[in-house]
């Protein structure tokens, strides 16, 4: 009698547990549309997160503890990108190209004449 009851609380514990979370799905691409594998997926403000698999598919469960989750995109060589769930099951990302936004925001170069009246230096009348 004891061990079923134990078992019934268990499953009654892990019921509970499972129905507490919110679990979001959702893909990551490129711009291109190509599917980004390994992006990685983090609830903001926890250690809790997961990748993308060779598909650019995810799934994540979020703990019922956690209000207001945002979800933090970040993968190498683009821009990490920062979205509210706000009660939404499925979250699909387009990233954007780190490299394209820093080309676009680039200073442009100095102009040679800038650069040749840097290096240049009027001699002092006090040196003979």
């Amino acid at each position: 009698m004891k061990k079923l009851l134990l078992a019934f609380l268990s499953m009654v514990t892990f019921a509970f547990s499972v129905l507490g979370q919110n679990q979001v799905t959702g893909a990551v691409k490129d711009e291109k549309g190509e599917p980004l594998i390994g992006v990685s997926i983090q609830i903001k403000g926890t250690t809790s997160g997961t990748t993308t698999d060779n598909k650019g598919a995810y799934t994540l469960n979020i703990p019922a503890t956690v209000t207001d989750p945002v979800l933090i995109f970040s993968y190498i060589g683009f821009a990490s990108q920062e979205i509210a769930v706000a009660g939404q099951k499925n979250i699909a990302v387009t990233t954007i190209n780190s490299a394209e936004m820093m080309i676009s925001s680039r200073p442009t170069p100095p102009s040679r004449n800038a650069m040749l009246s840097i290096g240049s230096a009027a001699k002092s009348s006090n040196n003979r």
